[in-house]
């Protein structure tokens, strides 16, 4: 019986051990992914492919509500930049709980704080939302208005 048990919890050690490194690589990854979408200052060209179809179809449906101003619907509102004179500083990116992938910066006097939703397999990480804008995407195409 204990020799039994004794192998099952190897066996479980061995697992987790076997797993540590895989999830260490998935999370570097993200902040890599993180990353880029700071230096781009988007996101949709990382999304996956259902975030896209909804970013795109939102921006359609946010062009036709408000041909102006699109909604204000644009990436860099998203990820905490402002219009144009954003500097970034002191970029701090932390993998929080699930795929769950927090940014903080100082942009002038302001602390920013974007969270991204992000899922990896074998080390290719793709964003699923951004700070919420998946669910004002979907309100924006269910009632072909900004919401104001």
């Amino acid at each position: 019986m204990k020799a039994k048990l004794g192998q099952a919890a190897a066996a479980c050690l061995a697992a987790l051990l076997a797993a540590a490194p895989a999830h260490a690589a998935d999370e570097q990854a993200k902040i890599d992914l993180v990353k880029k979408v700071y230096q781009t200052e988007q996101y949709a060209r990382y999304a996956s492919p259902s975030f896209q179809k909804i970013i795109r179809l939102g921006n359609k449906a946010a062009e036709k509500a408000d041909p102006e101003m699109a909604c204000e619907m644009y990436e860099h509102y998203a990820i905490g930049l402002g219009n144009g004179d954003s500097d970034v500083k002191n970029l701090k990116i932390t993998p929080m709980k699930g795929n769950l992938v927090r940014a903080t910066f100082r942009n002038g006097d302001e602390q920013v704080s974007t969270d991204f939703d992000i899922s990896c397999t074998k080390g290719r990480c793709v964003i699923n939302d951004v700070n919420g804008y998946r669910d004002i995407y979907r309100r924006i195409i269910r009632t072909r208005s900004c919401g104001d």
